[in-house]
């Protein structure tokens, strides 16, 4: 197949153009470490690259290569929020707060009431639907931007959330483990712990994300909920004019993106990696950087998958730079880099479809 050929193809530019602007933000992050300490620029790279290949064992690799992809499984569902949302014409900015009350309910049915995981589960589900929709009605019955709503309710969540979990914090600083307190919430493993060096945090959050992936496309395509969705996004007047609740689906799409985003929370906290901490005064990060994973996936579920992959291996293994030499702060900043970098995906796109009636060269 020629050049000319690939380039018509909407999917293979937005895929090239995602990978054009990873390497360009690795490429600006890189230029900060040589700022920094030239000398070592090199070697850091090099280490946060090969994230949990850096370890010489392989048995302790493949234990980090589980935690990675742990770590990929909730931003990928968000991803899957936001690009949810983003079809139906909508920006759920607001995936962060979502998340915080997935975490709440969760957590606190958990560790408070002593509930199991198949409980908790849909409860962080339902949290984050109930806020999503929230953002969806102020936006269906009165107008009220999403973006502006959804940062609002970021913030209006955060606290109660704080909160209430201190109720079930050790010294109020964050909740207690899971795994010691709650073990019927941990969600099951299912045997995967096994083929990752008996990491015991690699449950079954991530075959349900692979599959919700494919889940997520096909309702988007093949079915009339995804239709409308779409169609409410690409022209809401002519979606109302042809008998479809505008209104309806805006709320439904809001909270659809905000389920994920409570499942997202669940499968976070409910595997024992990570316990929420009481004294957050900004909301989660990852609301954003799913943004970020989203369009560098070009708002495909699968590419939002493998862009989620790509942010938490870039993460990882920033933390194994060499501290003595680049300050704490470096990781964040090559990772905020490299994702902001992701902005530029669909002007890329853009600029590699072939002009009309001209050649490719």
């Amino acid at each position: 197949m020629n050049k000319e050929k690939l380039l018509d193809r909407p999917g293979f530019r937005l895929g090239a153009a995602s990978v054009l602007c990873a390497a360009a933000g690795l490429f600006l992050g890189f230029l900060v470490l040589l700022i920094i300490e030239p000398k070592e620029a090199g070697i850091a790279m090099g280490t946060m690259l090969q994230n949990f290949a850096y370890f010489p064992r392989a048995d302790v690799a493949l234990e980090y290569f589980g935690t990675t992809l742990v770590q990929t499984c909730p931003l990928a569902i968000c991803a899957f929020s936001v690009i949810y949302a983003r079809k139906a014409g909508l920006f759920n900015i607001g995936a962060s707060g979502q998340f915080a009350a997935g975490a709440c309910a969760a957590l606190y049915l958990a560790l408070k009431c002593g509930m199991p995981w198949w409980v908790c589960l849909p409860a962080g589900m339902l949290a984050g639907a109930v806020i999503g929709a929230a953002s969806g009605a102020f936006k269906a019955y009165r107008n009220v931007n999403e973006v502006i709503s959804g940062i609002m309710l970021n913030w209006i969540v955060l606290y109660p959330v704080n909160m209430i979990l201190t109720e079930v914090a050790d010294s109020n600083t964050y909740t207690l483990d899971i795994s010691l307190y709650a073990p019927s919430a941990l969600l099951p493993g299912l045997g995967l712990d096994r083929l990752f060096a008996g990491n015991d945090t690699v449950t079954i959050a991530l075959p349900l994300t692979v599959l919700l992936a494919f889940g997520v496309n096909f309702v988007l395509k093949r079915t009339r909920l995804g239709f409308e969705t779409r169609a409410v996004g690409f022209n809401p007047s002519a979606a109302s004019l042809s008998g479809m609740d505008e209104k309806k689906n805006m709320v439904l799409t809001m909270a659809i993106a905000g389920a994920l985003s409570g499942l997202a929370a669940g499968f976070c906290y409910l595997c024992g990696l990570e316990s929420w901490q009481c004294s957050l005064t900004t909301v989660p990060a990852i609301g954003f950087d799913a943004i970020a994973a989203a369009f560098l996936g070009v708002l495909d579920p699968l590419g939002a998958f493998v862009a989620s992959y790509f942010v938490s291996h870039i993460r990882a293994g920033s933390f194994h730079i060499d501290r003595t030499v680049y300050p704490e702060e470096i990781a964040s900043l090559i990772v905020a880099i490299t994702i902001y970098a992701s902005a530029f995906a669909a002007y890329i796109s853009s600029r590699l479809a072939p002009k009309a009636g001209g050649d490719v060269k």
